[in-house]
């Protein structure tokens, strides 16, 4: 049996896009994880953290909340991606296509103040905030993940690219419709990396303010 059935689960969101049809064990609550988390210290035995590239502006004072409303022994887990398109072979390099999306996105999220670039820092940042006992954890996902960027990339350039950058709505379909044709190319051997981190709150001693 899995473990997320056998925990209690209290889960935020900015939106009320939750389905209805949910595990008694499970509740959405609207809420903004950047903001002072309204939960009593010491409440939680588990956090978990997925996917948020691009999404806060201040990590260490996330994971510092995560810090101070965990339980002594709690566990915190984040899970997120690197999403800079990389090849061991060449095929493809700093010019090619996949890597100009890339580095277009991050660019124009530096922009907002909410960094793409979390995988790379995460770890400093976890133990920064009082964690100890660090595990990484890997994963292949394949063609899952091939699935997950053809149905994605427009969602993830539309916003960044008009709003950011002030692309034309044409602009941005070529440029999507360039990327899903490129990530079909059996020629181009690219991924990016997944990654996650599993620390356990040892010790819960009050952080200096």
């Amino acid at each position: 049996m899995s473990w997320t059935l056998l925990i209690l689960r209290v889960t935020t969101d900015l939106s009320p896009t939750q389905p209805s049809w949910v595990r008694p064990n499970c509740f959405f609550s609207i809420d903004d994880a950047e903001l002072a988390w309204t939960f009593p210290d010491s409440h939680f035995d588990f956090v978990h953290i997925r996917c948020l590239l691009g999404s806060i502006k201040d990590w260490p004072a996330l994971y510092r909340q995560a810090y101070e409303h965990m339980t002594p022994g709690g566990w915190i887990q984040h899970l997120d991606m690197d999403l800079s398109f990389i090849s061991d072979d060449g095929t493809v390099g700093d010019d090619h296509l996949m890597a100009q999306w890339s580095k277009t996105l991050f660019d124009a999220r530096e922009m907002t103040g909410k960094t793409f670039n979390v995988l790379t820092r995460m770890s400093r940042l976890i133990q920064d905030a009082g964690f100890e006992d660090m595990q990484q954890l890997r994963k292949e996902v394949g063609k899952w993940n091939y699935h997950y960027c053809l149905q994605g990339c427009e969602g993830w350039a539309l916003f960044l690219l008009t709003k950011v950058l002030q692309w034309r709505i044409e602009e941005i379909q070529d440029f999507v419709a360039n990327l899903k044709a490129a990530l079909g190319d059996k020629k181009n051997h690219a991924y990016y990396k997944i990654g996650s981190r599993l620390c356990p709150c040892s010790t819960r001693e009050p952080l200096p303010q």
